[in-house]
């Protein structure tokens, strides 16, 4: 996809409006539709497009699947303590304690798990095909 400048120019252009919006959904998930996962999901489409135009490699060196992996169990143990601070509180589980700051950050949490689970899903993808079509066929 290198070679195509509209795609190029089209995704370099719009990426940046493409995160905010991706942003103002994870942000805004308490006072309308959308949220966390839904801006999760745009966000890492945007990333993905940033990898069709500039190629796996140029990305994955400055981003590793190691580092979505990171964040995507840093935000999993971050969510389920969130679940059980209700319970030492003596409340259910996800008790709300907080308000409006635990819908934000809840939010926001959710949005960078899927966001970090969707590009570690593309890189495993994108690894298994590049194993695929490198192999050598066996000599049988």
């Amino acid at each position: 996809m290198k070679d195509s400048s509209i795609i190029f120019l089209a995704i370099r252009k719009l990426y940046p409006f493409i995160c905010i919006y991706a942003l103002y959904l994870i942000y805004n998930a308490d006072v309308s539709p959308g949220g966390g996962f839904q801006g999760g999901v745009i966000l890492a489409t945007a990333l993905i497009g940033l990898i069709i135009i500039y190629g796996f490699e140029t990305v994955q060196e400055k981003l590793s699947s190691k580092m979505f992996t990171i964040i995507e169990i840093s935000a999993l143990i971050i969510i389920i303590g969130f679940g059980l601070n209700g319970i030492l509180i003596g409340k259910h589980f996800f008790y709300h304690f907080s308000g409006i700051f635990f819908i934000k950050a809840f939010s926001i949490l959710i949005g960078l798990k899927v966001f970090s689970e969707n590009v570690s899903i593309f890189y495993t993808f994108f690894d298994y095909y590049q194993n695929e079509t490198t192999a050598k066929p066996d000599d049988k």
